[in-house]
């Protein structure tokens, strides 16, 4: 129905709305305190590839699986959003030992 489908719609945007003010107050604390973040932002792009096709599904999954949570509550989206960062910036990390070696892709061809 529509009331569904403006329902859905509206959770996916409170979900995002949270995700983008949790990143930006992330990105504020770094740029006020600042922080030596460059050797940290050398050290992300040897897997910012991976981090970029990886984020988007797990984020995903995070919001599927905790959906009524995350829907219901600020505080619980934004911690759904801090755990999804971690978790997708760990994953890429290690996904990207292999998907970003060449001479592990070489190997396997």
């Amino acid at each position: 129905s529509n009331s569904s489908a403006a329902s859905d719609v509206y959770k996916r945007q409170k979900y995002n709305i949270s995700s983008g003010i949790l990143f930006l107050f992330i990105l504020n604390l770094l740029i006020n305190l600042d922080l030596e973040i460059r050797q940290g932002f050398r050290d992300l792009s040897s897997y910012s590839y991976t981090l970029y096709i990886i984020h988007f599904p797990i984020l995903l999954f995070l919001f599927g699986c905790f959906e009524l949570a995350v829907t219901k509550s600020v505080p619980v989206s934004v911690s759904i959003g801090i755990l999804g960062f971690i978790f997708s910036i760990a994953i890429s990390w290690k996904a990207s030992h292999y998907v970003e070696n060449k001479e592990f892709i070489k190997n396997l061809l």
